[in-house]
């Protein structure tokens, strides 16, 4: 959904860091000045099944921690998660 990624380089606070995975199907509007400004790190990627067993393993063995983290449900609710001072 564009507006998730819209709010989350909103809401992003200076030297943060938005990790945008996966494909909106839609065109996303960021506001690039405010963002410079703010010298933040926007990332994106595309996600395919072939790791999905090797991050199960990660997140069981919690060699990789989900905590910091905010993520958005499908109907673009904001669910927080953790320790917000990492989002």
């Amino acid at each position: 959904m564009p507006a998730t990624f819209e709010l989350a380089a909103m809401l992003i606070r200076p030297g943060g860091h938005v990790a945008n995975i996966g494909v909106h199907g839609k065109p996303a509007t960021l506001d690039l000045e405010t963002l410079w400004t703010r010298d933040v790190t926007i990332t994106t990627g595309l996600v395919d099944t072939y790791s999905t067993p090797t991050l199960s393993r990660l997140m069981a063995t919690r060699q990789l921690q989900a905590s910091g983290r905010r993520s958005t449900d499908d109907k673009g609710s904001q669910t927080a998660r953790g320790n917000h001072e990492n989002s």
